[in-house]
């Protein structure tokens, strides 16, 4: 039946994975949208950024109870209904039907939103890669119903290394601006 190839699924180790590697990368990502609006508030666009920010941070905050549900409660539903707990997909089925998983599918939007106005950031402070936020872009706008199995495994190590790419240009800008600082301060200090 339906309900016994969900369940199955549901109590598979790999879906554990999953639903826990997305509630982790969903509050590292809220913490890496920080650290974008903080680095570009130095600029010219703080004002966009800190739109950016607070958006993308929204939509980010509106997948974790959903990921939430499908990281914990589906699993243990998955199981008790292979043990032959009849009821447990049930009510699995009606606590991701409740009201507060509705605004899950929001996210996308928002999130969307929140991008562009980020990359629009990025593209006045001018010191960032462009292409990363283009990557960030269209690997979100690919999520979802858009690309099952192994192309969403993908689709994430895709945007996994666009993120990465973004911290580590953040960090090599941060650390020439760093060093650019004391340059200018120890000349004035010598003279």
């Amino acid at each position: 039946s339906d309900l016994a190839a969900a369940a199955v699924v549901a109590a598979s180790t790999n879906y554990q994975l999953w639903g826990g590697l997305m509630v982790a990368y969903s509050i590292a990502a809220i913490f890496g949208w920080l650290g974008l609006y903080l680095y570009l508030a130095q600029g010219r666009a703080e004002a966009t950024a800190l739109g950016g920010m607070l958006i993308t941070v929204l939509g980010t905050v509106l997948l974790l109870p959903g990921f939430g549900v499908w990281s914990f409660a589906a699993p243990v539903a998955g199981q008790l209904y292979l043990q032959g707990n009849n009821e447990a997909m049930t009510v699995y089925q009606a606590i991701t039907n409740s009201p507060g998983l509705i605004v899950a599918p929001a996210s996308l939007p928002v999130l969307l939103v929140g991008l562009v106005l980020f990359s629009v950031a990025v593209w006045r402070d001018n010191t960032l890669p462009k292409a990363v936020m283009v990557v960030l872009v269209i690997t979100t706008v690919l999520e979802g119903p858009f690309l099952p199995g192994l192309g969403l495994i993908m689709n994430s190590v895709i945007r996994a290394g666009a993120s990465l790419w973004l911290a580590y240009s953040i960090w090599q800008q941060a650390t020439t601006r760093r060093a650019n600082e004391s340059a200018t301060f120890n000349q004035v200090v010598t003279r």
